[in-house]
Parts: structure tokens; C-alpha cells; sequence
């Protein structure tokens, strides 16, 4: 049985309700352009004052239409209620609205009807919450559908609803905490003092602006994730926000998801696999890449004239390109010699990009090629040569190559920090571009074309992939990388293309918009620009020939291990002993016996876990099967079992060696057990790790494979 309120009570309910309903209707009034907000305001102290006074209903709703109808014909007629001319108005208005309801033209009444049904909204909604405290002793679902009504508008529209949240929440939270305490007094029916009544909420008001204060000082992180709202306007007006994969010359603003598109590009007849060079980027201006220049500098690239040097006649490979589109850039693979084309066209580059493109002749405008062929010789690097490009060199570099070592004034100190946290223990640049490039596979980064975030105006797009999302596709990747060879000192310049695409047989590939792809070339003196693949999930090298076969495996001997350091663990002092005497002798004996029995329990506490330490190879596969059983069964559970049994197996005596491959370790473990199931999970866990990780799988299957051997290892 709900007891009656006190006026008092309901001063303070109301008193707060008004500071709720004023950042209610704030917005209304701005995105309408309606004003008068201290009218409506003083209608909702009207039907305040109706219900702490106990108005009998009649008397009430009579007073609330008279303010009504006054406001109407001050602000739509201009005239008084009780004037002669505010009766004309008024019956002219209702004689007019009543034809336009009549024939259901609503679209025709005027703003006086809108703006009595707007009163008779808040005229319920009065009684609705005078229910809400008086009944149910509970704001709660007010509060929500206000902070969501106000998150909404924020979000959709341009009124800024930063503290009006705030502050409902903060309103919200308190007139919650005094309707519980209202609540429980009246469930119990208890008889409690207005004085204890305080007493009761000042632990709220406490904890409420204590909440709010430290809230409010706390560090604000910036958004991690793009703005959803324009993908939904988009959805609403037919315009696509979402990206569409492909070569697009304008780069100016990166980040963001992007659709796939499978139309075909070109078709191209080659016996390598190879990375379809386009053009390049200098400039990195913190959102995206332009050009340092206005106006390129061009040349001409004659057919059946060398643009390379021979490097040898047997490894030379005649590949044949045939256009599907009508794009003019020509491909530049790596190692490219001459081209050779129909005479009607001319090839035309742009030096400071290497971007090539047909010209038709008779008129010198943009023209694609339908088809033309190549002759590619795929360079080969030195390995001494490579470990000779010394730091020091590039202190005599050039003025040509500033425009590669670029970096807006903006970054952050972070990402200039990052890059030597990489590369300070090994010496020269091209293992600093190595360990730059294999960073991104060892530290938690994931590859990932939806999802993707978007810098805000203050945030650095590479900064934010680097330390905040960590997610991302390949312009993530290389751009971050070029950042961070940069910061070093070392020419590095962002490059886009196509990747290899797929084999239709041993020697034509079709490539779609879907290869489009960006990746990094790294200045090393004495040698040239050399490309790197930091992009998890493809070729490490581009397919680069080295003259030695175990470099990679050499290199990454000397690549220090990425992982995050903890920090020191400050010492903890030990406690001060307390010297205090018993007072009498059975008190002494007492604890005695209680500080042995506890020794003892201690004794057999650790003796019991350090048993089930020794034995913990019986029971913990047991465990594992069990926990795994309670997860759902996706990519994140695979992992974890993995690692878990791989522990298993190193307890169990099959240490993994210091150089020995996962790939090799599985096989070294299945011919010791006789399976095929080690191998199964490794291969699964490799392609989860290095390829993209929302791949299907057969999740039934691997998690009978790992429960198969968890098992083996307890016996």
C-alpha cells in the first residue's frame, strides 16, 4: 500500500523533474526554431503547482486550457485572450483547422494546432510522472528515454547534447537514489522522521557528486571507431559512405571500411607472380598522402625502347597485359625493361611517381591501351650489400630526397619514439626496415577491411592505427611503416598498385578491383629503392630474389622480440610486528594453540598445492576440456586452447626448440605420438594468425583434434 507524500517530498521530486524537462525541451526549441522556452517552461510550473496544491481536477484543467489558449493568441495572433480581437482569432482558428481535419488534410492546419497538441503532450506527461513518483517510486525509465531522446538528437542532427546528457544523468541518478529510499521506507512501512529522510539521502547526493566530479576530471579518450551516422544516412538517401575497393589516384583521406568489388581490371600472361607497380606518394599530411609538386615533371617511354638495365638475358620473362577497363595508367612491375605497344599510342611518365600512362597520338589525350607487353627481369638484392647500408650514409643524402623523409609537424612524439623502440638494436637500414616490417605480425595487429577506423580533426591517422585501433587493411600498414622509417631518417615513400591476383592457370592471372593494394618502398644507399610488404597476410618480399637462402631466417635471429614490457613491481614493505602482551595466562595459551593449528592448516595448504602442482599434468587437461566446453566455440576460444596445449606438451617433456618453426614443432610432436592432429591445429592456428581472422572454419572438428590430444598428454 502506497502512502501519501509530503508537499516537501514532492518540492524536491519536482524540483528536479523541472531541471530534467528544461534539458528536454532546450533542443526542441533550437532545431524547431520555435522559442518562447520560458512559456512552456511556465506551463510545467503551472501543472506543478496544480498537483502540490491538490487543485480539484475541473479547476485544474480549466486553468491549464485558459494558459493554453493565451499563449496561442499572444504568439500566433498577436493579439490578448480577453481581448475582443483574441476571440476572433481564436474562433477564426478553429473554424479553419476544423475544414482542414474534416477533409483529413492535415498537412494544412497551422502552427496553432501543433502547438496545442505539443501542450497536451507535456500536460500528459506531467500526469504520467506525478504517477511515476506517487505509485511506483520509480524515474527510472524517464531517465533513460531522456538520455536517449537527447544522445539521439546529438547524434542525428547539430544540437550538442554533451552536457545536457551529463547533467539528466546526474539529475537522474540522484531523484533514482531518493525514490529507492522512498520505496523501501514505504514497502516496509516504516515510520521514518523528514529529518532521517535526509539523513538517508545525503550518502546519494555524496556518491552521486562524487561520481560526477571525478567523471568529469578523468582523461577522455577520442572516438576509436568512424562515425556510424553517415553509413546510415547514407542507407536512408542512396548514397554510398562505405569505400569501394580499387586504384583511385586521390589518397588525400584515408581510413575507413571499404566495399569488395570483383570486376575484372586486367588479365595478365607472365610466369611470375608479381606486384603490379603504379605509382607513388611523397607528401603524408597526417589523414592521407598527396604530392609535394603541382606539376610533374614528364618523359616519354618509346616502344621497344630499354627503360632498365639487362640484368640477365635468361631470367627475362615476356608478359602480355590486356586491359578490361578503360583505366590509362600502364603497369611498371618490378625489373620492367621495355615496353612494347601499338604505334598509334606513346607511353608518358611522371618522373617524381614513376606513374605511367597512354597518350593517344593523333591527339595527345589520355587514351587506354588494350593490350600491351613487357619484358620484366626481376631484380635480385645482395645480402652483403644489404647489411652495408650504414646509418651513416644518409647523413650526405641529397636535397632530392627531403620530400621523402617528410613528416607533418603534428605527429605525435609517440609514433617517433615507436620507431626507434623498433630498430635500436640492430644497426643498419635496411635490418631497420626489416624489423619495421615484421613489427606489425608480432604485437597484436589484425588485418581487417570493415571495422576500420577513421582519424578524427585532431587525431594522426598513423597514430591512431599504431596505439589506439590496431586494426586495418594494407593502407594502414604501409602508411604507418613509411611514418616510421621516416622518423628515422630514412627515405621511404608510399607506393600503390595491384598484388599478384589469381591463377587461372601456370601463367595468366586475372586481377580484379579486389587487388588493389599499397605497400613501401625504402631507400637504401648503395643499393636503391628496395619495396617491403609490412601488410599481414601478404608475401614478406615481394617475391625479391636474395643470393643468400637463409637470410630471412638470419635476419630474424637478430629482430628483437616486440612484446610490451610490464613495469616494476614497486617492493612491498613488510608489515610492522605487533609486540602487544596477553593480559592473562589462559588468553597466552589460547593463541597458541590457535597459531599452531593455523601453521599446521598453512603446512597442508601448501603441501596439497604443491602435490597438485607436480600432478598438475593429470588434472589440468581435464580442466582445460571443461572451460573449453562452457565457450563458444570461435577463433578467440581456438586460440587459447592452442597455446594451452602447447604448454602441455612442453611440461610433457617436447620442449619447443629456440629456432624450430610451429609448423616443424607439429610435426616433430605427431610422428612422437603418431597423429595427424598437431599438424591439423598448427596449420589452422597459422592461417588464423597471419591471414584475416573472420575466416570460416570447421570449429567441431579442430576442437575434437585438441581435445584428442590434451587428453594424450595427461596419461
Amino acid at each position: 500500500m502506497t502512502k501519501p507524500m509530503s508537499k516537501i517530498e514532492l518540492c524536491i521530486y519536482y524540483a528536479f523533474i523541472f531541471l530534467i524537462l528544461y534539458e528536454w525541451l532546450v533542443p526542441i526549441m533550437e532545431l524547431t526554431n520555435t522559442g518562447y522556452i520560458q512559456y512552456f517552461m511556465l506551463f510545467i510550473l503551472l501543472s506543478i503547482a496544480c498537483t502540490l496544491l491538490q487543485l480539484p481536477m475541473p479547476i485544474a484543467a480549466l486553468l491549464k486550457v485558459m494558459y493554453i489558449l493565451w499563449f496561442i493568441t499572444l504568439t500566433h495572433g498577436g493579439v490578448h485572450l480577453l481581448h475582443i480581437d483574441g476571440m476572433r482569432f481564436l474562433a477564426s482558428e478553429a473554424l479553419y483547422n476544423a475544414k482542414q481535419l474534416i477533409h483529413l488534410d492535415v498537412a494544412a492546419v497551422t502552427n496553432s494546432v501543433r502547438t496545442i497538441l505539443f501542450f497536451v503532450l507535456l500536460w500528459m506527461l506531467m500526469y504520467l510522472i506525478h504517477y511515476w513518483i506517487t505509485v511506483r517510486y520509480s524515474l527510472f525509465y524517464f531517465v533513460v528515454m531522456t538520455i536517449f531522446f537527447l544522445a539521439s538528437l546529438d547524434t542525428f542532427s547539430d544540437y550538442d547534447g554533451q552536457w545536457a546528457i551529463a547533467k539528466v544523468l546526474l539529475y537522474g541518478l540522484v531523484l533514482t537514489g531518493m525514490l529507492v529510499v522512498k520505496r523501501i521506507i514505504a514497502t516496509h512501512d516504516l515510520h521514518v522522521p523528514a529529518s532521517y529522510m535526509v539523513l538517508y539521502t545525503i550518502p546519494v547526493f555524496a556518491l552521486v557528486a562524487t561520481a560526477g566530479y571525478g567523471a568529469y576530471m578523468m582523461p577522455k579518450a577520442p572516438p576509436t571507431w568512424p562515425d556510424p551516422i553517415p553509413f546510415v544516412k547514407s542507407v536512408a538517401t542512396g548514397e554510398k559512405s562505405v569505400s569501394k575497393v580499387g586504384y583511385d589516384e586521390d589518397d588525400s583521406t584515408l581510413g575507413g571500411s571499404f566495399e569488395s568489388d570483383d570486376t575484372l581490371v586486367f588479365t595478365a600472361q607472365t610466369s611470375e607472380k608479381r606486384y603490379w607497380r603504379i605509382d607513388s606518394r611523397d607528401t603524408y599530411t597526417s589523414k592521407g598522402w598527396t604530392q609535394s609538386y603541382a606539376e610533374p615533371t614528364t618523359k616519354y617511354v618509346n616502344a621497344n625502347a630499354y627503360v632498365g638495365t639487362m640484368y640477365n638475358a635468361e631470367n627475362v620473362d615476356d608478359v602480355t597485359i590486356t586491359m578490361e577497363t578503360d583505366d590509362p595508367y600502364v603497369l611498371s612491375p618490378y625489373g620492367t625493361l621495355l615496353y612494347d605497344y601499338d604505334e598509334q599510342f606513346i607511353v608518358q611518365e611522371r618522373i617524381e611517381s614513376g606513374y605511367r600512362e597512354s597518350l593517344y597520338v593523333s591527339d595527345w589525350t589520355t587514351s587506354p591501351m588494350d593490350s600491351y607487353r613487357l619484358q620484366v627481369d626481376e631484380p635480385s638484392y645482395s645480402l652483403e650489400a644489404l647489411r652495408q647500408t650504414d646509418m651513416e650514409k644518409y647523413e650526405s643524402l641529397g636535397a632530392e630526397f627531403d620530400r621523402y623523409l617528410q613528416l607533418p609537424d603534428t605527429l605525435p612524439q609517440r609514433v617517433r619514439d615507436l620507431a626507434h623502440d623498433i630498430t635500436d638494436i640492430v644497426p643498419t637500414a635496411y635490418e631497420k626496415a626489416r624489423a619495421i616490417e615484421t613489427y606489425f605480425k608480432l604485437n597484436g595487429y589484425t588485418y581487417s577491411t570493415i571495422g576500420v577506423a577513421i582519424p578524427t580533426e585532431t587525431e594522426d591517422y598513423v597514430d591512431q592505427f599504431l596505439f589506439e585501433t590496431k586494426v586495418g587493411y594494407c593502407d594502414n600498414f604501409s602508411t604507418s611503416m613509411v611514418v616510421l622509417m621516416r622518423s628515422l631518417g630514412i627515405p621511404a615513400r608510399w607506393v600503390k598498385g595491384f598484388v599478384t591476383g589469381d591463377a587461372i592457370d601456370n601463367t595468366t592471372y586475372e586481377i580484379t578491383n579486389n587487388e588493389a593494394h599499397s605497400w613501401v618502398e625504402v631507400y637504401l644507399v648503395g643499393i636503391g629503392w628496395v619495396p617491403f610488404e609490412p601488410t599481414i597476410g601478404f608475401s614478406g618480399t615481394l617475391d625479391v630474389a636474395y643470393d643468400v637462402e637463409a637470410q630471412d631466417d638470419a635476419l630474424d635471429e637478430q629482430l628483437p622480440e616486440q612484446t610490451p614490457q610490464s613495469p616494476e613491481q614497486p617492493q612491498v614493505p613488510e608489515q610492522e610486528k605487533s609486540s602487544a602482551t596477553s593480559t592473562t595466562a589462559s588468553a597466552a595459551a589460547i593463541w597458541n594453540v590457535v597459531k599452531w593449528i593455523g601453521l599446521v592448516l598453512v603446512a597442508v595448504l601448501l603441501i596439497g598445492a604443491a602435490i597438485l602442482y607436480k600432478r598438475r599434468n593429470r588434472w589440468l587437461p581435464a580442466y582445460y576440456v571443461k572451460q573449453s566446453h562452457k565457450q563458444p566455440q570461435n577463433w578467440t576460444t581456438f586460440e587459447k586452447n592452442y597455446k594451452n596445449l602447447l604448454k602441455q606438451f612442453e611440461a610433457n617433456g617436447y620442449v619447443r626448440g629456440k629456432h624450430e618453426t610451429l609448423a616443424a614443432y607439429a610435426k616433430r610432436i605427431d610422428e612422437a605420438l603418431q597423429s595427424t592432429e598437431m599438424r591439423t591445429l598448427t596449420s589452422a592456428y597459422e592461417c588464423y594468425l597471419y591471414g584475416n581472422s573472420a575466416q570460416e572454419a570447421n570449429f567441431a572438428y579442430l576442437q575434437e583434434c585438441w581435445e584428442y590430444l590434451i587428453n594424450r598428454t595427461s596419461g
